[in-house]
């Protein structure tokens, strides 16, 4: 296996060092999707589960995100992703190692 360093687009858009903002990074890696778009994604999760879900609930995609709302991004992602199979496997991957360090 090669180590390939990636941020997922994020110096693109934002130049700080410490973000927590590896459920948005992964989620662009697994996808091969813009950042920005991925972040964007994750803000309307974020707003609809705080009106939906849980009010109480401080998700940020920049700042991390809670757990039950990963639960909630990952199953999206993975439903859609049983349509393309030979990207599944590098997505599970990735979200199983995500999940791992949770």
């Amino acid at each position: 296996m090669i180590w390939k360093y990636s941020d997922g687009g994020r110096s693109k858009y934002f130049k700080g060092i410490n973000a927590g903002d590896c459920v948005c990074r992964a989620i662009s890696i697994a996808e091969n999707k813009d950042y920005k778009d991925v972040y964007n994604m994750i803000k309307n999760y974020v707003n609809d589960y705080r009106q939906n879900v849980d009010p109480e609930d401080d998700s940020h995609p920049r700042s991390g995100i809670s757990k039950p709302l990963i639960n909630k991004i990952n199953a999206s992602i993975v439903k859609k992703a049983t349509v393309n199979i030979p990207t599944t496997s590098k997505k599970i991957i990735i979200f199983s190692l995500f999940f791992f360090f949770i």
